[in-house]
């Protein structure tokens, strides 16, 4: 049986199952408040402990995107000290966006999110990806690889890179839909971002601080993300192409 708290998925499994499970922070509460409803009044431990030991239900590390984003926004911004105000004031959205993100009650735009991601000092793709676990796998099967698409324009990122696997490189493969464009303004950048995209399918227009490249199937355009960067389908098919990036922070940029 598959249960699901505030995004989390959990598995109940059969009575061979043994062990314990450590749940990521704030899952915990999530369960407690289900195994009190479940249990009855008692001692929390003692109740969370006999809910879970007779559901025999295992936290399965699956997330639906929404509430990634919620974690991932809210634990970046913490880890830096910046309140709500502060985030706002960095990025450009407001401080109510902000706190509906962080509690997983609405679907950020991809514009919004890059806005996010540069106040954080962040690539976009990093939102969606857990942070380097204590096991990391550096295989990412396709079954397992994130997709997210944005409400906007519905294109679509595929987070292909090893979740939680420490890499200073990240691949990202999109589906861009026929005649949209997707523009990415730039208030701050903290951190010199190398990216290059690779058309598989389809055409595309890229536009870097005013200068425009008509890419077909087969063309790789190399950049570093400056203050504006748009993204153009000009055709009637769905595009589809690959984006490699990697970033350092922009003290290390050479001057000159």
């Amino acid at each position: 049986m598959l249960y699901n708290f505030g995004g989390y998925s959990l598995l109940q499994r059969g009575k061979a199952i043994g062990g314990w499970v450590d749940f990521p922070e704030g899952l915990s509460r999530l369960i407690h408040e289900h195994c009190s409803r479940a249990q009855g009044p008692g001692e929390p431990n003692a109740v969370e402990e006999s809910c879970l030991l007779d559901e025999k239900i295992q936290y399965t590390g699956v997330m639906d995107l929404d509430a990634l984003i919620a974690m991932r926004v809210r634990e970046l911004r913490k880890a830096r000290g910046h309140s709500l105000d502060t985030l706002a004031d960095l990025s450009g959205v407001s401080r109510s966006m902000i706190s509906l993100i962080e509690r997983g009650e609405t679907s950020p735009t991809a514009a919004v999110l890059n806005r996010l991601a540069n106040a954080l000092g962040v690539t976009l793709a990093s939102l969606f990806a857990e942070e380097a676990g204590t096991a990391p796998v550096p295989l990412s099967r396709l079954a397992d690889q994130q997709v997210w698409k944005d409400p906007a324009t519905g294109y679509e990122r595929r987070h292909v890179s090893p979740s939680g696997y420490a890499t200073p490189i990240e691949l990202v493969e999109v589906a861009f839909p026929a005649g949209e464009t997707v523009t990415f303004e730039t208030i701050i950048r903290n951190v010199v971002t190398h990216q290059q995209v690779w058309v598989l399918e389809g055409e595309m227009i890229v536009t870097v601080d005013g200068d425009a490249s008509h890419l077909r199937v087969g063309d790789c355009l190399a950049m570093v993300l400056g203050q504006r960067i748009t993204f153009h389908n000009p055709t009637k098919k769905l595009a589809r192409y690959a984006v490699v990036l990697t970033t350092t922070s922009n003290t290390s940029r050479k001057q000159g």
